[in-house]
């Protein structure tokens, strides 16, 4: 039995319902114009706020938004209250030219919490701050262009939300004049680490890649190593960067640097990134087609189980395997009820090596489905699965 209780920005509860039934195993229930019903209305409520999911059983959730204006969707997965924390990290908020940041930060704890929006730019520098928002418990701040209040111009930053012993969740949406746009959630700084994964680096005629690699620590530089592979595992070789304290990098077309291209090297690959000081990562994927923005975070290693809770005909999956040895990958379909659609896959991926479906329904003989995708390594190997999410026939606008 799962309940959905909505709150609006000032943490006022609009309404609360249960779903008219139980989910079934390995089953899904969507529920659309959710903040309508949770307040028992046919109306729209002209507001933005929160959901919270409350289960008697395990349950992952995720909410999926679409842009009014441009149709973009785009996937903010759910998060837990173990995964709230004081002080997180977004890795990349632009408002260069066409492009502005949505920011939302929302208060999970059961006091007012007092927080501050920091900007940095690469080398490290303040760029902006935002001090002492007041956010009531279960309350959210949203801003449609954070940089902006900021009085920042034609910036490229990190963004630091901090409040002291609060309970904090956030996002952050950077998006075009054209109302295209990504998501990254904000992290925690412990998630930091020396090692990262990115498992879906394109560049090809329809997309192209940069990546961003942050040093969270305030003092020291970093030495960071950033390592591409291929589909087979292959290293394509490794460029060294110095990231300031507090500061970044960006690696555009890391695979037309490597193999001395100055044209799509029409590859899709994996990059590994090793550090003396602990680094978060993130991926910048732009469509060419549009200027659509597709933003991810990155890992710091991969697992034996993962669902994608939104598949439909036009989504995607990259599958990397971050493990020493070969791993053997089942990929599967259950739609709504829980019933398997299609047929599994079972793939060899090589150490390093990954396998992209552009289109993973129709590799598993279900492409007019919707469900949920299982990712299972059955050999035991560390496996890190991508998703792209469209929102249109071609494909072009979306998100991963």
């Amino acid at each position: 039995t799962v309940t959905v209780t909505a709150y609006d920005n000032a943490g006022t509860s609009l309404g609360a319902r249960a779903l008219p039934a139980a989910i079934p195993p390995f089953g899904r229930t969507l529920v659309t114009d959710v903040l309508r019903y949770a307040a028992a209305s046919t109306t729209q409520q002209d507001k933005t706020g929160s959901v919270v999911v409350t289960a008697d059983g395990p349950v992952a959730a995720h909410v999926q938004l679409t842009d009014r204006a441009s149709n973009d969707a785009f996937v903010v997965p759910g998060s837990t209250q173990a995964r709230s924390s004081a002080r997180l990290m977004i890795p990349y908020a632009s408002n260069v030219g066409a492009f502005r940041t949505w920011l939302t930060v929302r208060n999970l704890g059961t006091t007012a919490a007092t927080v501050d929006v920091i900007a940095r730019t690469a080398d490290g520098t303040q760029a902006g701050r935002i001090s002492a928002l007041s956010i009531a418990p279960n309350a959210t701040y949203t801003n449609d262009d954070v940089l902006g209040t900021m009085n920042g111009t034609n910036s490229k930053v990190t963004l630091e939300v901090a409040g002291t012993g609060a309970q904090l969740i956030a996002a952050a949406r950077v998006y075009s004049n054209g109302r295209l746009g990504g998501v990254l959630q904000g992290r925690p700084f412990t998630d930091a680490s020396g090692s990262h994964v990115l498992g879906y680096v394109p560049d090809t005629t329809v997309e192209s890649s940069v990546l961003y690699v942050i040093n969270t620590e305030p003092t020291g530089a970093a030495t960071a190593t950033l390592e591409l592979r291929t589909s087979q595992g292959q290293s394509l070789g490794t460029r060294n960067f110095t990231v300031p304290a507090n500061g970044f990098v960006s690696v555009p077309d890391l695979a037309r640097t490597l193999l001395s291209r100055t044209t799509p090297t029409q590859t899709v690959s994996s990059v590994y990134v090793t550090s003396t000081r602990a680094l978060m990562t993130a991926g910048f994927v732009l469509s060419t087609v549009n200027s659509d923005l597709r933003l991810y975070n990155g890992h710091t290693g991969g697992g034996v189980r993962m669902v994608l809770g939104a598949a439909e005909p036009r989504t995607g999956l990259t599958v990397a395997n971050v493990g020493v040895g070969p791993a053997t990958v089942e990929i599967s379909l259950r739609v709504d009820s829980g019933s398997a659609r299609g047929n599994p896959l079972t793939i060899t991926i090589p150490a390093r090596g990954l396998f992209n479906a552009p289109l993973v329904l129709s590799a598993l003989g279900a492409g007019t489905s919707s469900g949920v995708v299982e990712v299972r390594s059955l050999s035991g190997s560390p496996v890190l699965a991508t998703a792209r999410v469209a929102n249109d026939p071609g494909g072009a606008t979306g998100d991963t």
